[in-house]
């Protein structure tokens, strides 16, 4: 599936490509339309291969792909022809995360989380409401002397 993604990004890049193409066409003196065909376009800047696939086609496929096949598809611009197919790739097959449908579930359990983690600590058997929790905890005193001398010997 990946791939198909990756083929639709490129088909897409390859309609920018088309897109950039038409107007070098028009700068070599393409007939002057609005949209130019992909036929007028491949004839414009490569005549000799369009005229060789022409041949290529006609004599070892069958004339009528070529007639009734190749003609129509290359009537249409040749940014549509690869950008149509490559959005419809690209959208189709886009990575998806595997949570995807559920972010307003998860959004919602945030909003609880507090309560959550309140109602776990009221569970707990050394849990104490009016024990300030966030008070500093300064260890034992019970090694130091108050009066300045050290209990300790070196």
């Amino acid at each position: 599936m990946k791939i198909l993604f990756v083929l639709g990004w490129v088909l897409l890049g390859g309609a920018f490509v088309a897109a950039a193409y038409e107007t070098m066409a028009r700068i070599h003196g393409a007939e002057m339309s609005v949209i130019l065909s992909a036929h007028d376009l491949w004839y414009t800047l490569w005549p000799g291969k369009l005229v060789v696939t022409q041949i290529l086609v006609e004599r070892h496929l069958h004339w009528a792909l070529w007639e009734y096949l190749a003609r129509p598809l290359l009537s249409l611009p040749a940014w549509l022809l690869l950008g149509g197919p490559g959005a419809a790739l690209a959208w189709r097959f886009r990575p998806r995360h595997p949570e995807g449908e559920d972010d307003e579930n998860d959004e919602d359990e945030s909003l609880f989380l507090f309560d959550a983690l309140a109602e776990a600590a009221e569970e707990e058997d050394d849990y104490d409401r009016r024990e300030d929790d966030m008070a500093p905890d300064h260890g034992p005193f019970d090694d130091i002397d108050l009066d300045g001398g050290d209990d300790r010997r070196s």
